[in-house]
């Protein structure tokens, strides 16, 4: 019992936490080194309002099967910098900027290949924009429950599709 509460609680060991300067803003980013020759990198992108502590058991999966693994707090959530002046406030007036930061962190960082994505709700979103303007990218995509589209009546829709 006490094995699965750290699990759920605390990151894999071994991570290296740091921020990335996306432009502006600062992205919190946190990667593991792969234990397999060869096993290229696993990017685990979050939903909507997450943050990257919420996954660590996920973390603790995946970092055991042997490849790289990569995850991010988006601009906006977490402990990545803020667009509103609130710091409790997550906000992007367009995801398309989400998109291109994470384009950039992948073009940036030297990742071991091939890359992999696994994704969660607004992360499938995300994922799902990135593989259509970069097809060759990314060798393998699992997308759970992709956020496509908000049902959000009788409010008009509130955000834009970039």
């Amino acid at each position: 019992m006490q094995d699965e509460v750290l699990l759920r609680r605390s990151l894999p060991p071994g991570g290296a936490l740091e921020h990335l300067d996306a432009g502006g803003t600062r992205l919190r980013v946190c990667r593991w080194e792969g234990a397999t020759p060869g096993g290229g990198t696993i990017i685990l992108l979050n939903g909507r309002g997450d943050f990257i502590e919420k996954y660590a058991e996920a973390c603790h999966a995946m970092v055991a099967w042997g490849p790289a693994l990569i995850t991010l707090d988006w601009r906006g959530q977490g402990l990545s910098g803020r667009l509103a002046a609130n710091p409790t406030v997550g906000h992007a007036d367009d995801l398309g900027m989400l998109v291109a930061d994470l384009s950039m962190l992948l073009d940036r960082l030297d990742l071991p290949r091939p890359l992999r994505i696994v994704a969660h709700s607004m992360g499938g979103h995300l994922a799902l924009r990135l593989l259509h303007d970069r097809p060759a990218l990314v060798e393998r995509a699992v997308l759970l429950s992709p956020m496509l589209r908000f049902r959000t009546a009788p409010i008009p829709g509130c955000w834009r599709g970039g």
